[in-house]
């Protein structure tokens, strides 16, 4: 192995790690830790881009007998940090309604709202809508595709006795004030749903895009062959295994 496919290798690892690691975090996200939803908007938006990079590349090798390009050659900072524009390129289909929502979303979060929060600090006029807000339509549009979602049993009588012995203050990812119990059950009632459907959804935009890599290895194999490092996203999950896996660093 060449010098060059070392570090296409280790680009593909931290690629994996990206992914895997934005795929926990958004598994474990609520408005109990909100720090986790950028932590999974952060890995998952730049994750997907350098795994989108990596076929740009792996693509130009299989119509190059396996050699490199240049700078020159495929400028990939023409892209910026652009994943429909590079998904358009590479002729990925993504067609589901949400999962495009998604794409879109961390499309957003990619090139102007990961600075939200500084921006909101230093700067009053703020073109651009709040991620927190963004992900929060989407997560109502999930919420009406769930058909069996999870009840907490008497829910309004435990509310009133919780009213009791506790006082509650947060916020809702719609900057909404939480001050009540039942409002509080509320949100905890479809925290396990959205986790675990949210990241279903995400984990199908990925699949599509390493089908591609898979696709086009299998047509002309390079070394280092990378499909092996994405594996664990072309493995026979069920829907029901995606949503209750909650450690996406582990191929099992």
């Amino acid at each position: 192995m060449n010098e060059k496919e070392k570090l296409l290798l280790n680009e593909a690892n931290l690629t994996f790690s990206m992914l895997g690691n934005g795929l926990n975090s958004l598994r474990k996200s609520c408005i109990f830790n909100v720090g986790l939803y950028y932590q999974s908007f952060f890995s998952l938006a730049i994750g997907i881009e350098r795994l989108l990079k990596i076929i740009i590349i792996i693509k130009y090798r299989c119509e190059n007998n396996g050699l490199f390009p240049t700078s020159e050659e495929i400028n990939l900072k023409n892209f910026g940090h652009n994943i429909i524009k590079l998904i358009d390129v590479l002729d990925i289909k993504i067609e589901d309604g949400i999962e495009l929502k998604i794409l879109a979303f961390l499309n957003n979060f990619n090139k102007e709202s990961r600075y939200f929060n500084i921006d909101g600090i230093i700067n009053e006029n703020i073109k651009y809508e709040n991620p927190l807000h963004s992900w929060k339509k989407i997560q109502e549009d999930i919420l009406k595709t769930i058909k069996k979602r999870k009840k907490i049993p008497n829910k309004e009588v435990l509310a009133t006795r919780l009213d009791e012995i506790l006082s509650v203050f947060m916020y809702d990812l719609n900057d909404n004030i939480i001050d009540h119990s039942i409002n509080l059950l509320n949100a905890y009632e479809s925290m396990e749903d959205l986790q675990k459907y949210e990241t279903e959804y995400v984990f199908y935009i990925i699949r599509k895009i390493v089908w591609k890599l898979n696709e086009l290895e299998r047509t002309k194999p390079t070394m280092p062959y990378l499909t092996e490092v994405f594996y664990v996203y072309l493995g026979s999950y069920t829907s029901s295994e995606i949503r209750n896996k909650k450690n996406w660093l582990e191929c099992t």
